[in-house]
């Protein structure tokens, strides 16, 4: 919850939540690369920006929703997609990897 996320009466908002690690699960991790643009995956692959075996040591990971709700209302969440993309080289900065989830509150 983010306090700074303040509704009428000055109720805490729900805005993210730590999941259970997706790419532990070989299949979602296949569905991650397969969905990546091979032009992608060889600029990552060549600048060594991303490693899986780190990734995959997390138990969990947080995921910061994109739709807000109050604490008060009781939500299931399921991810809805994955994805990765490179990150140009910023202000000096090494350039990465960003590992997205998306995830919706039903």
């Amino acid at each position: 919850m983010k306090s700074d996320q303040l509704g009428s009466g000055d109720e805490p908002w729900v805005a993210g939540a730590f999941v259970e690690n997706p790419f532990r699960d070989d299949a979602v991790k296949q569905e991650l690369l397969d969905g990546t643009p091979e032009a992608v995956l060889d600029d990552i692959g060549d600048h060594h920006l991303f490693d899986f075996e780190m990734l995959e040591s997390y138990d969990e990971l947080y995921c910061e929703f994109k739709s807000h709700h109050p604490a008060s209302e009781d939500h299931d969440y399921e991810m809805q997609a994955a994805s990765i993309s490179a990150l140009e080289r910023v202000f000096g900065w090494q350039s990465s990897a960003n590992v997205s989830i998306s995830a919706r509150y039903l």
